[in-house]
């Protein structure tokens, strides 16, 4: 991981500090704006990389799953495909940021998951309007994709702004959440298997209190990010049983305003 000799000397001396603190009974800080962390064969954040692993890994066996059970006409199958690799590009840069926090890979970690919370937004929207406003969904993506890339232009060249990405984030997921909770409840009733679309985002949500919570790492390794990460595993595997079920549903669906047009085209 090439770690400097100034750079052991600062992780050394920082377990030091840490015992005094607890010998004293004096709550832990944090050093150099992170909580002190054990290293694992000189990674910097072992739960945290490990768990990106996890979601990395919860991806490409939902990916493969979609890929043998959905026919490569179902609507948003390409888009699905699409957003399995952004979002594996994301966590390999989250994988790579908590090995080693450098400041290029702080860059890239930030970036690759303000584009994986874009390309969220856009599916919901795809999934809305594909049947029946199909040519809004250019005009959705052309917008969307402004808006991220001047989101990248300010943080990459302007200013690498924290809290200015936090905010960007929090609207962005606002946004997207309150237009996917009407979405959940418009067809609640209507499509049984909506409930795994209301759960996903009810406990994304839920995980984002893990990103307000802050305490020392427990066993110098979980700390409130990490186990965030954690509890987005699982939820992977729940979005891809979703997805496939609402395909096989839009594909009935699509059928049928077919054969209705076939008819109405006759009649006339």
């Amino acid at each position: 991981m090439e770690w400097t000799c100034e750079q052991e000397c600062n992780y050394e001396c920082m377990w030091h500090t840490v015992s005094r603190f607890q010998h004293k009974g004096q709550p832990i800080p944090q050093f150099f704006g992170k909580w002190p962390f054990v290293r694992i064969c000189g990674v910097q954040e072992p739960a945290s990389t490990l768990f990106s692993v996890l979601n990395a890994v919860a991806h490409i066996a939902g990916i493969i799953t979609l890929r043998r059970c959905l026919p490569a006409h179902a609507p948003q199958y390409m888009l699905y495909h699409i957003l399995c690799l952004i979002a594996l590009n994301a966590w390999f840069w989250s994988t790579v940021y908590h090995a080693r926090d450098l400041h290029w890979t702080e860059v890239m970690d930030y970036i690759s998951a303000d584009s994986l919370v874009m390309i969220t937004v856009y599916t919901i929207f795809h999934r809305m309007f594909i049947l029946e406003y199909k040519s809004a969904l250019k005009w959705v993506g052309i917008f969307l994709l402004g808006l991220y890339l001047q989101h990248v232009y300010y943080m990459c060249f302007i200013h690498f702004d924290y809290g200015y990405n936090t905010n960007f984030c929090i609207a962005i997921g606002v946004f997207a959440s309150t237009v996917w909770v009407m979405w959940c409840a418009y067809n609640f009733g209507r499509k049984p298997y909506v409930w795994k679309a209301a759960l996903i985002l009810t406990f994304a949500n839920s995980l984002l209190a893990l990103e307000v919570l802050d305490f020392p790492p427990i066993l110098w390794a979980f700390d409130a990010h990490s186990l965030w990460h954690l509890g987005t595993v699982p939820l992977n595997f729940l979005w891809y049983s979703y997805v496939i079920e609402d395909s096989h549903d839009m594909l009935k669906e699509k059928l049928e305003m077919e054969r209705e047009e076939i008819e109405t085209k006759k009649k006339i």
